[in-house]
């Protein structure tokens, strides 16, 4: 779609009106770019099909986990690692399955009639929490891990959320919301009690994707106050560890991950796209090792791949291009706005 813009009042203007039909997408993104000299590229079609891959920590294929389909955003292996929860897209639309290894099987968990993604497991297993836009924003949903029973509506907002991680003791769901005056937010929702949502980071930088630590002591969290975006970690609550933060990444990182005992947190290189391995430490206090490379994710869905990584922290689950799948044509046009004025 393509809609006029007043530069002076900063405001869209007129009606939209379509420019390309049967876009493709990839996670819900459409695929195309406008330059400002008056070219477009875009390609039609379904979108790029991915498949949840295991890889070793130096990035050799140890085999497939699901059947190939579009990836909608997240993939999170449950406590016990025998499932994984994924997000599909089909038909535009988005929904969470569940994968059972040890079957080769998947079961479709929900089936509104709206993006379903990101999901998130309770720490025995038994919920999935993930976000939805069936209310006309996201907001966090909680279904039994069984596909019984009706969802449930954990918390709305007029901000996006995204669940992020789901304390080992259960008592509280950590998410990010997306606010429009403080761009990228973490906050924590208290699984018990009142349930009032508690502010985590809350900032004009962009920060988010908190994972507390399997001990619960320490929150992992990503944040671009220095300019980019990096790992850091700080106590949980706040108060316990005397306040502070300690970088952990180096030369940017996203999308991080504990290692089930705590001694080892994994990232990705916004900058070299790869795998990075950082051994930590909390006794006596918080330090962490330089930064390690393991290995470049194939081709993913975004610059962060949907990924999770297994207990011993021996290998990775995540979405993958299969080798016979190849990228639609592009189609080029050349000052596209003329014919926008017919």
């Amino acid at each position: 779609m393509a809609q006029p813009f007043h530069t002076r009042r900063m405001e869209l203007t007129g009606a939209a009106v379509p420019v390309v039909e049967q876009l493709g997408a990839t996670a819900l993104r459409g695929d195309f770019s406008a330059a400002f000299a008056g070219a477009l590229a875009y390609r039609t079609g379904g979108g790029l099909t991915f498949r949840p891959t295991w890889f070793d920590r130096q990035g050799k294929v140890l085999g497939v986990a699901d059947e190939p389909g579009r990836n909608g955003g997240g993939i999170a292996l449950s406590p016990d690692g025998t499932r994984a929860a994924v997000a599909r897209v089909d038909a535009n639309n988005t929904d969470i399955w569940l994968v059972e290894f040890a079957r080769g099987n998947s079961m479709r968990l929900t089936f509104d009639p709206s993006q379903d993604a990101n999901p998130v497991w309770s720490p025995d297993g038994a919920q999935i929490v993930y976000s939805s836009d069936r209310n006309g924003t996201y907001g966090l949903y909680r279904k039994s891990a069984s596909g019984a029973g009706e969802e449930q509506l954990l918390l709305k907002s007029d901000d996006p959320l995204t669940p992020t991680d789901w304390s080992r003791d259960g008592r509280f769901l950590f998410y990010t919301a997306l606010g429009a005056k403080t761009a990228q937010d973490a906050w924590v929702l208290p699984m018990e009690g009142d349930r009032k949502p508690i502010s985590l980071l809350m900032t004009p930088f962009r920060e988010g994707s908190a994972r507390l630590s399997p001990d619960g002591r320490w929150v992992a969290y990503q944040s671009d106050a220095s300019g980019r975006a990096e790992v850091y970690v700080r106590p949980f609550p706040a108060a316990s560890g005397g306040g502070g933060q300690w970088l952990v990444s180096n030369g940017g990182g996203v999308g991080v991950r504990w290692r089930r005992d705590g001694k080892e947190l994994f990232y990705v290189s916004p900058v070299t796209n790869k795998v990075m391995s950082v051994e930590v430490s909390a006794s006596p206090f918080f330090k962490a090792g330089i930064p390690k490379p393991l290995f470049v994710p194939p081709l993913s869905p975004t610059p962060l791949p949907a990924y999770d990584v297994s207990a011993d922290g021996h290998r990775f689950l995540m979405n993958a291009t299969p080798e016979d799948t190849g990228v639609g044509p592009i189609t080029i046009v050349i000052n596209w706005q003329a014919g926008l004025k017919k």
